[in-house]
């Protein structure tokens, strides 16, 4: 897992889903977001967590972020 927060977003929280089935049973530190370790999930299986962040980009600016 890894996750780029570009300039103009800050993570502010992260919480694991409360999704049927979710393999994430500790929020990871936000310190930790860039490298999460999921441990091994089988097929079918996943690790979902929420993360709430801040919009600190100047108006009228556009702001992406990607998971994957």
């Amino acid at each position: 897992y890894t996750t780029l927060f570009r300039s103009g977003l800050t993570a502010t929280t992260v919480a694991c889903s409360t999704a049927t089935n979710n393999k994430c049973t500790t929020a990871p530190a936000l310190s930790s977001l860039a490298s999460i370790d999921t441990g091994s999930l089988a097929a079918g299986e996943f690790y979902e967590i929420l993360v709430t962040a801040r919009v600190d980009a100047t108006a009228g600016s556009t702001v992406t972020n990607t998971a994957t």
